[in-house]
C-alpha cells in the first residue's frame, strides 16, 4: 500500500505566505522625508537654476539705476608753457521719462518667472523622487514575498525528491518543481535589478553617490479635500510664472528702453514744418518722420 506524501502544493504555498514578517527599517538608512529634503537641497539642476535666478535678481535691482557717468579730461597748454592746466567734464545720459520704472517692472517680472521655474522644477523633482521611492518600496516588499515563496518551494522540492526516491512521485513532478524554482529565481533577480536602478536614480537626483534611502515602508502624505487644492490654484508656480511672463511681454518694446507700456505709448516726437530731425541708429530714440 502506497503512502501519500504530498497533498495540495498550491494550498501549502498560499498558507505559507499568509503571515508575512514585519519589515524593519535599517537604522543606517535615511528616512524618505529626510532623503527628499536632501535631494531638493543638493540636486545639481536646481542649484544651477538658483544661481541663474540670483543673477536675474541682480539685474532687476540695477534696472532702475542710471547708467554710469562719463568723465572727459583735457590738458590745455598756455603760451610759452605758462598757464598750463587741466580741464575736466562729467556727462550723464538720461532715457525717456518712465523708462527706468518700466525696465524695473519688466526685470522683476523676469526674475519672478525664473524663481517660479525653479519651484516648478522642485515640484517635478520631488514627484520623480517620490515615484522612485514608491517603486523601491514595492520591489522591496515583493522581494520579501518572493524570498519567502522560494524558501517554501525549496521545502516542497525536497519532499518531491523524497517521494521520487520512494517511488511515490515521478520525474515529471521533479521537473515541474525545478521549473517553478527557476521562475521564482528569475523574478527575484528582476527585483534586485529594479532596486539597484531605483537607488542609482535617487543618488543621481541628489548628486550624492552615498545616498541610501529607507525603502522598507511607504511614507505617504495625507491628502486634503479637493476644495483646498482648488482654492490654492492661483499659488501654483505655473500660474504665477505665466502671469509674470505675460506682464513682462506686455511691456512695449520688450526691452523697455522707451518706458512705454501697453497703456502708455509716449512721449514721442512728431516733427513739424521747418523742424530739423536728426536721424540716428540709437534704438532708444524714436521719432515719427516722413
Amino acid at each position: 500500500m502506497k503512502k501519500k506524501i504530498l497533498t495540495n502544493i498550491p494550498a501549502l504555498l498560499i498558507a505559507a505566505t499568509i503571515s508575512l514578517p514585519a519589515i524593519a527599517a535599517p537604522a543606517e538608512k535615511m528616512p524618505q522625508q529626510e532623503a527628499l529634503k536632501h535631494i531638493l537641497t543638493f540636486n545639481p539642476t536646481l542649484r544651477t537654476l538658483g544661481m541663474s535666478a540670483a543673477a536675474e535678481d541682480i539685474a532687476a535691482r540695477g534696472a532702475a539705476q542710471l547708467g554710469g557717468a562719463e568723465i572727459e579730461g583735457e590738458y590745455m597748454f598756455g603760451n610759452n608753457g605758462a598757464d598750463n592746466k587741466w580741464s575736466a567734464g562729467i556727462s550723464q545720459s538720461f532715457d525717456w521719462p518712465g523708462a527706468y520704472s518700466a525696465r524695473k517692472r519688466a526685470a522683476e517680472a523676469r526674475s519672478l518667472v525664473a524663481w517660479m521655474e525653479i519651484e516648478k522644477m522642485r515640484r517635478q523633482t520631488a514627484l520623480d523622487a517620490r515615484l522612485l521611492m514608491v517603486d523601491g518600496v514595492y520591489n522591496t516588499r515583493r522581494l520579501s514575498v518572493l524570498n519567502l515563496i522560494r524558501d517554501n518551494l525549496d521545502s516542497v522540492a525536497r519532499s518531491i525528491d523524497y517521494g521520487y526516491k520512494h517511488g511515490e512521485l515521478t520525474i515529471l513532478d521533479q521537473k515541474k518543481i525545478r521549473l517553478e524554482l527557476f521562475k521564482i529565481d528569475d523574478e527575484i533577480n528582476s527585483c534586485h535589478q529594479a532596486l539597484t536602478d531605483v537607488n542609482a536614480r535617487l543618488r543621481l537626483l541628489a548628486g550624492d553617490s552615498t545616498l541610501n534611502v529607507d525603502l522598507s515602508n511607504y511614507d505617504i502624505l495625507p491628502l486634503h479635500a479637493i476644495d483646498v487644492y482648488y482654492n490654492n490654484a492661483d499659488k501654483l508656480p505655473e500660474v504665477i510664472s505665466a502671469t509674470a511672463n505675460a506682464e513682462a511681454e506686455f511691456t512695449y518694446p520688450i526691452d523697455a528702453n522707451y518706458g512705454w507700456t501697453h497703456t502708455n505709448y509716449g512721449p514721442i516726437t512728431i516733427p513739424k514744418k521747418g523742424m530739423t530731425v536728426r536721424l540716428t541708429t540709437d534704438e532708444r530714440k524714436y521719432t515719427v518722420h516722413r
